[in-house]
């Protein structure tokens, strides 16, 4: 059955005081109205309520009933039921499908984020699950929403955030940091592979040595070095993490000329200094 009609006074008294209706002069007519319209505020209340628990086919509606409310007389029947009958199994069904698919009891499908459970045996046409209270009941809803964008059509991007906006990206230019690290007095420099991928070294003396860390396979790291007017500036011919240890391209560079810039380039294999492939190029 529908949702009962909504209550509403068809008669004002006060005007049937005014006009004598039936001898009907001296009768409180005002606080008549006044408890008339507090039964119809009532009733519209009751009504709101009731339609909020209460389907049109007088079923509750769906989400009402949440598995800690059960009481635990209701649990050990249901669990009673389910264990006297050899038909009552749940089975995961996978995304609900409308192509005319045959459901049974008990079946378990997820749509629109969430999970509905099968009420009969049935097939599958236009109308969806949450849609279709005579064959599913709804059994688990989806939670919040996480507040990412869609990964539909964002294949082989990659998640960009500006702080306040996160957004699919291809990697370019226009995202990718950079850092700036001057050299220490001691001439160390090190690199980080877990770091961004580019970085710029502005170089104000000769290069002793160079330390990398966590060096894995796939990582890769660009270093554009910027020497000053003091230059040249030199880098070791050897030495853990230089030299012999890295596989050079074109050979170990010797130095970087006063107000010249270069771009060392450093790719990982593995897990040790052996394992990085080098090459410099320098601005002439």
């Amino acid at each position: 059955m529908a949702q009962p009609t909504p209550y509403s006074p068809t008669t004002d008294f006060s005007q049937e005081e005014s006009n004598a209706v039936s001898g009907r002069s001296t009768v409180r007519t005002p606080a008549i109205d006044t408890e008339f319209g507090n039964i119809a505020q009532t009733l519209s209340e009751v009504l709101t309520n009731l339609a909020i628990l209460q389907r049109d086919d007088t079923l509750l509606m769906n989400g009402i009933l949440k598995g800690h409310e059960f009481s635990g007389d209701a649990i050990s029947y249901l669990s009673s039921m389910l264990s006297a009958s050899t038909s009552a199994v749940f089975v995961w069904r996978g995304d609900w499908s409308a192509s005319g698919t045959d459901y049974q009891q008990l079946n378990l499908v997820h749509y629109g984020g969430s999970v509905y459970i099968g009420l009969t045996n049935h097939t599958s046409g236009a109308t969806a699950p949450d849609a279709d209270p005579v064959n599913w009941d709804l059994f688990a809803s989806k939670g919040a929403d996480s507040g990412l964008p869609s990964r539909v059509g964002n294949a082989n991007k990659f998640l960009m955030t500006d702080g306040s906006t996160d957004v699919w990206s291809f990697l370019t230019n226009d995202n990718v940091s950079g850092i700036t690290t001057d050299a220490s007095a001691s001439g160390v420099i090190t690199v980080d592979f877990s770091s961004q991928f580019q970085h710029t070294l502005a170089l104000t003396e000769n290069i002793t040595s160079w330390v990398t860390t966590n060096r894995a396979a796939g990582k890769a790291v660009d270093i554009r070095i910027v020497a000053d007017a003091s230059g040249p500036y030199t880098f070791p011919s050897s030495g853990a993490g230089f030299g012999a240890d890295w596989k050079w391209i074109n050979g170990i560079p010797a130095q970087v000329e006063a107000d010249k810039t270069a771009i060392l380039s450093l790719r990982c294999y593995g897990t040790n200094e052996s394992d990085i492939v080098a090459s410099l190029g320098a601005e002439l």
